[in-house]
């Protein structure tokens, strides 16, 4: 485990967010019908998602949401602030910002790990973000 190394005063030697900085760290998925026929829930559920990782991203709630995670979580005392630091330095995205090129960086991998075979179909096909959109529009 990484952070067990960082303890024992080994050098994180990069993140994956430095190799592919759009990668989707943190998503989530729907069937489109789903979708569909449930908007307004999406949309809602969208917004309160927004919400909260903008409150997590203010620097103010730090020490709050460090006593909530470690309430929730079991983790060793010692990997509670790096592991809560990283998370919320490469694992959040202001905004829930959905993005299609990190989208396509998730395809290109699967096709290169031999999970998606070429042609690649468009990230569109699994990345729609009207109702992100939607919910951002408060």
């Amino acid at each position: 485990m990484s952070l067990e190394a960082i303890a024992q005063g080994f050098p994180r030697l990069t993140t994956l967010a430095e190799h592919f900085p759009d990668f989707p760290a943190t998503s989530g998925g729907a069937r489109r019908d789903w979708a569909k026929a449930n908007e307004a829930t999406l949309v809602r559920y969208l917004r309160a998602s927004i919400s909260a990782i903008d409150w997590l991203l203010d620097p103010k709630n730090r020490d709050e949401a460090l006593r909530i995670f470690k309430n929730r979580v079991q983790v060793d005392e010692r990997h509670l602030q790096p592991s809560y630091d990283a998370f919320v330095r490469t694992g959040l995205v202001r905004g829930g910002k959905l993005s299609i090129e990190g989208t396509q960086q998730v395809l290109e991998l699967m096709a290169e790990s031999g999970q998606l075979k070429s042609p690649l179909p468009p990230p569109e096909k699994y990345a729609d973000p009207k109702y992100l959109q939607k919910a951002a529009e408060r």
